[in-house]
């Protein structure tokens, strides 16, 4: 499965530099990036595709990272969230995290930081799908053989 990824800045150096990072170290077979230039532009491709990460600035015109995190979880309520800034403080970090942020990274980015946390972040919800697939399968095959023979009238025959 390819994972899908929306990297949003204002900053086009820095958007660009990232999409170019990702796709250098995940390769194109596993990942698709698309880009946008700023909150707005990214609620509309939010309203066009499903993605499964978004990676954000904070401090962006328009809408900024915070409001664009409260609305992107409300439209694609599985979307994972990873913030960046340039103008950090402890507070944010703890607000970006209340409001649903997976994590949350300084700028300059350290490509290799970037690199680990999005990789946790593609596997953990690889994991919870595969998770969740395991157990409509499991209620499928077990679904039957509760209805047929383990409710309390079948089992007083």
């Amino acid at each position: 499965m390819v994972a899908s990824i929306l990297v949003v800045d204002d900053e086009k150096n820095a958007r660009e530099g990232l999409a170019q990072a990702l796709d250098g170290s995940f390769g194109k077979d596993a990942i698709n990036v698309e880009t946008a230039e700023d909150g707005m532009a990214a609620m509309r491709r939010l309203s066009e595709k499903a993605f499964d990460l978004m990676i954000a600035d904070i401090k962006m015109p328009n809408l900024d990272g915070m409001e664009l995190l409260k609305r992107s979880r409300e439209k694609q309520p599985t979307l994972e969230v990873l913030m960046l800034t340039g103008h950090g403080t402890i507070e944010m970090a703890v607000e970006a995290m209340r409001l649903g942020a997976k994590d949350y990274l300084q700028k300059p980015v350290n490509l290799d930081e970037l690199e680990l946390v999005v990789r946790r972040i593609l596997d953990q919800q690889k994991l919870l799908s595969e998770n969740e697939y395991l157990r409509t399968k499991l209620r499928e095959k077990n679904g039957y053989q509760e209805l047929i023979g383990s409710s309390p009238a079948m089992k007083k025959l």
